[in-house]
């Protein structure tokens, strides 16, 4: 019996990943980021969980970012780092989307990050903060 319960532990740890650690599978992406863990969307239920994509920060006006991915999806992180608040840096990233309430109307999913890595390349030009 025992060494079925420690067959499923493995199992389980490859299937979902082991923390942070899954998001360093990316070798392209080699700078990591401090995250602050805890943000205002912490209370909310997880719905999914993110263990590692390719994104784009998107700077959308007034002070507010958000994280675009090649499927098309857009995540508002509320603990995104000032430090990578950049138009068009490409991040791979890892973190629990959160729940959005049915009042609740929003661009993109709510995310809180858990781990950001960077590489050393824009998409396009930096000449300017909006995104047409």
């Amino acid at each position: 019996m025992k060494k079925y319960f420690l067959v499923i532990i493995v199992c389980q740890s490859f299937l979902f990943g082991c923390g942070n650690n899954y998001c360093k599978e990316s070798n392209k992406y080699t700078i990591e980021v401090s995250v602050d863990k805890s943000c205002y969307f912490s209370d909310r239920n997880t719905v999914n969980q993110i263990n590692g994509k390719e994104g784009v920060i998107k700077f959308i006006g007034n002070d507010t970012y958000l994280i675009s991915t090649n499927e098309d999806l857009n995540y508002f992180a509320c603990n995104l780092p000032d430090s990578i608040k950049i138009n068009k840096l490409k991040i791979y990233f890892c973190g629990e989307e959160k729940e959005i309430k049915p009042t609740e109307h929003t661009l993109g999913a709510f995310l809180e990050l858990t781990s950001v890595f960077l590489k050393d390349e824009l998409i396009g030009d930096n000449d300017s903060d909006q995104v047409d």
